[in-house]
Order: C-alpha cells, then structure tokens, then sequence
C-alpha cells in the first residue's frame, strides 16, 4: 500500500516541485480509511481511498474521448459503449498511427514519463498507466499517470509465470524493470514530436476524424500519413476534485 512508498513519493515530489524535474503523476492528495456500516445486513467493512487530481474536468467543454494506456495488449480492448476506451482501441481508432504534438512538447512529455515510470520501477510498483483524455472540439489532449499504487508481490510473480506459459501475446503482470521497458516503448510509439513545418494532416479513421481535424495534406517529408494533428494542452494540469456517496450505508 501507499503507507510503503511514502517516503519516496514525497521525496520524489519534492524534487519535482523544487528542482523542476518533469513529472505527470497525477498527485495523492489525501488518503483516507473509511468504514462502512450496513444497518440492515447488520455489517461493516473498511475501505480505503486516495483523493486525486481529477484529470476528467473539463472547463473548456466539448467532447472527450478517453483512453488508459499501459503499453499492452493483453485484453486490452474495450467495447464502445464504455466511456474509458484501452490501448487497442486506441491502435484501431488511430490506424496504428502516432499522436502528434509539438517537438518540443513531446521532449517535455517523454521526460515525465521517463521520470515517472524510473521512479515508480524503484518502488516496485507495477500496472500503472497513462491517462489520454482527447477534446474533440479544440484538438487538445491532457495526460496524467494513474493507477501506481499496486505492489509487485509474490502473488504477482506466479500470475506473471502462468500467463507467459499459458499465452501467446505479453502478459499485463510483469517485473517493474520489464513493465517500465514495454510502458515507455509504447508510448513513444503512440506519440509523436514534429516541428510545425512538418505538421498539420488529415486523419481518414472515421473515429478519429470527429476531432474536427483540418484538411491540409500538403506538406512533404512527413514519417507517418493520415495522423490527427493535436496539442499537448499541459501535463495533469486540472486539480478540481469529485467525490461519491451511497444513501444505503452510513460512513464513519
């Protein structure tokens, strides 16, 4: 749990905030056990929380589409209907083509992934990934690493050991150092940093042609065709928080 890497978090947080190294973690801001009692089963249970930056608000409005990225392809697709698409569908709605942004942009962003998953390796911390959320309206994209607080345990190392017996494609468990390889291996091929001169194509998925981008397919000595022209809008910029409850149960 959290209360296990703490030290190193915040240590790492520090350096992030006070020596401006890179970072798109998508920051704890509390974490919090609650308990849980259901007066008619007469019942209880704990439960435990962690408040974070909410990448999903949106305050310049316009459609969303929204994508967890871990670099795998094991069951990773998921059906249309579901609001947080994964990194098949990703592949297949782009054509298997890269995301492009600014160059510059893009040397910002692979130094916080790179920061990022170096950090999270250390603390043995699997299964974590890169939250995408599109807007369709103004061709921005924000990104934010989520989902780095489970462990590589033991239990981890015999699931890892069954699925690469067991299956033919890599398995979503792995070691730290060999998630943090196929985690960044990915995602440098699902962007890509292009100087203006060489950007601004068309895309022909349909999916992908809803973000609304422009018609101008003639620019030359680009490494990729049909790509959607984006903008990295900034690295977990959003901080508004959401929370939920249950009438049924009483929280202490």
């Amino acid at each position: 749990m959290f209360v296990e890497i703490e030290n190193m978090y915040f240590d790492y947080l520090c350096k992030s905030f006070f020596n401006y190294y890179p970072t798109a973690l998508a920051k704890i801001l509390g974490a919090y056990r609650i308990k849980i009692k259901n007066r008619t089963k007469n019942e209880s249970k704990t439960v435990y929380y962690f408040l974070q930056e909410n990448l999903f608000v949106n305050p310049k409005g316009g459609k969303q589409l929204i994508y967890d990225l871990k670099g795998s392809k094991r069951n990773r697709f998921a059906p249309l209907c579901k609001k947080v698409l994964l990194d098949n569908n990703f592949l297949f709605d782009f054509d298997s083509m890269p995301l492009t942004l600014d160059y510059a942009m893009k040397n910002i962003m692979n130094k916080c992934f790179i920061n990022d998953s170096i950090f999270l390796s250390k603390c043995s911390i699997i299964d974590y990934s890169v939250l995408l959320i599109l807007n369709q309206d103004d061709h921005s994209f924000r990104v934010g690493v989520i989902d780095y607080i489970q462990q590589y345990t033991l239990y981890k190392l015999l699931e890892t050991t069954f699925k690469k017996v067991v299956g033919k494609d890599d398995p979503t468990i792995i070691s730290p150092l060999e998630y943090k390889k196929r985690f960044l291996r990915a995602l440098n091929k699902y962007f890509i940093g292009l100087y203006e001169e060489m950007k601004e194509i068309k895309p022909t998925s349909e999916r992908v042609n809803i973000l609304g981008v422009g018609s101008d397919t003639s620019n030359q000595g680009l490494p990729r065709k049909n790509q959607a022209q984006l903008k990295l809008d900034e690295v977990v910029e959003d901080n508004d928080l959401s929370s939920n409850s249950n009438s049924d149960e009483d929280i202490e």
